[in-house]
């Protein structure tokens, strides 16, 4: 249990430090992996045609893919921690703008957190509407501490939890383990996150809250639990509008909305059957039709086929998900991964750096690699970007395979094991027709 003192005694920078002291560790394994790859792994198979060459290979590769899971858990322990002192962080600053309040109302702050009604001379007398106004500010200021101070005490929870799923050791745990945990650990981060949120307080006690954070806080905020910000009632419409980014011809928020609802089902899917089906890009499209109120691009020509190839469109067939409706029912700039891409970079929409990523953008991965079939495209996966932590964390939800807000920057590594150097572009959708 943390308590006022605790909070206010508090030295988030130090977490924060720690945080990113373990992301250089991860970044460190993440070279030292490439180091491993294309010093060893890669000369060993070429100069070395038998099977003790192939024998070394692949103990070079092991070697590798060990420093991958080692940065895998740093990073998931680097989000723990940095999102503990953003917590700490976040209800400092409020309860310090709290007692300011406090202060202008004539309460006092104990040490232990406590708001009570600072005495006046025993010679003054004290209207009792005054003293009803007093007694309700004062009510009113120890709920705003106590949200600050819980929500302290579930991140400290929340990281304690973590930090003990994280306390293995890596050589006795599989790629897949190492993945799950940074997943358990990023959805752990999210619901401290979500923690910090006044939800339980009325709409003017949510302003407060609102307004005692820096810029920078609410921007974070914004970035990382959108859909629940913008459910709160205390926070602004203008900035509920500015996470929609409706002058793009669609609704953010909605878009994310209907991924995040259907990262776990078969809507929208090609087939209605539960086939493993490639519907990375088709879910991305209806995500953003269905969901965001994008409407369909009829085309150069006008014509609104799927026949179309700079047409981003659907016909009824594919609308109702029938079974074999695939090509037939989609266009390729639809539900083809390069003329998703090409074809909204070439309709207004507009790349981003990884700075600029907001929720609701498009996430593409190209393969740098050479492709064995000289007809793949190099870019092979859509995603759409769910959120970004307060440390620069990436998460995205997608189809094929299902997931809802994993860790970019942690499973990017574990793809490039299979499938060569991967490159991802974000971008953001206008529409223009």
């Amino acid at each position: 249990m943390v308590s006022y003192s605790d909070v206010m005694d508090s030295h988030p920078g130090s977490f924060d430090e720690a945080g990113k002291a373990l992301k250089v560790i991860a970044e460190n394994a993440e070279r030292f992996a490439d180091h491993i790859r294309q010093r060893g792994v890669t000369k060993v198979t070429a100069d070395w045609e038998d099977r003790v060459g192939e024998a070394a290979a692949k103990q070079l590769k092991d070697v590798a893919e060990r420093a991958d899971d080692i940065a895998v858990l740093a990073r998931s322990a680097s989000t723990s921690l940095c999102t503990l002192a953003d917590a700490l962080t976040k209800s400092r600053r409020a309860i310090e703008h709290y007692l300011v309040f406090a202060h202008g109302k004539d309460l006092t702050v104990t040490a232990e957190g406590k708001v009570v009604v600072r005495d006046k001379p025993f010679t003054t007398m004290i209207p009792s509407l005054e003293i009803e106004e007093r007694n309700r500010h004062r009510d009113e200021v120890q709920r705003l501490i106590d949200d600050m101070v819980q929500a302290a005490t579930q991140a400290d929870e929340i990281c304690t939890r973590a930090l003990k799923k994280l306390s293995v050791n890596p050589d006795s745990i599989s790629k897949e383990e190492a993945l799950n945990l940074n997943k358990s650990t990023t959805l752990d981060a999210l619901e401290s996150l979500r923690n910090q949120l006044p939800d339980g307080l009325t709409p003017e006690q949510q302003r407060v809250w609102w307004q005692s954070l820096t810029p920078k806080q609410q921007h974070d905020l914004e970035l990382a639990v959108p859909l629940e910000l913008a459910a709160l009632p205390g926070v602004p419409d203008d900035v509920k509008n500015r996470m929609r980014r409706l002058e793009q011809g669609y609704d953010a928020l909605g878009t994310l909305k209907w991924a995040q609802d259907h990262a776990y089902d078969h809507t929208g899917d090609l087939r209605s059957d539960e086939e493993k089906l490639d519907n990375c890009t088709n879910f991305a499209s209806t995500a953003l039709h269905d969901g965001g109120g994008l409407p369909y691009s009829p085309g150069k020509f006008g014509l609104s086929t799927v026949l179309d190839d700079s047409a981003w469109t659907r016909n009824h067939a594919g609308e109702q998900h029938w079974d074999g409706s695939g090509r037939y029912g989609h266009s390729y700039a639809w539900s083809a991964a390069q003329n998703h891409k090409d074809f909204f970079l070439s309709n207004g929409g507009k790349l981003l750096s990884p700075g600029e990523v907001r929720p609701g953008d498009l996430a593409y991965y190209e393969n740098l690699a050479p492709p064995e079939k000289p007809e793949e495209r190099p870019v092979h996966h859509t995603a759409i970007v769910s959120g970004v932590l307060p440390d620069g964390t990436v998460l995205y939800t997608q189809h094929s395979d299902q997931g809802r807000n994993y860790n970019m920057q942690a499973r990017v590594r574990p793809m490039e094991n299979d499938l060569g150097t991967q490159k991802i572009h974000f971008a953001r959708p206008k529409k223009t027709w």
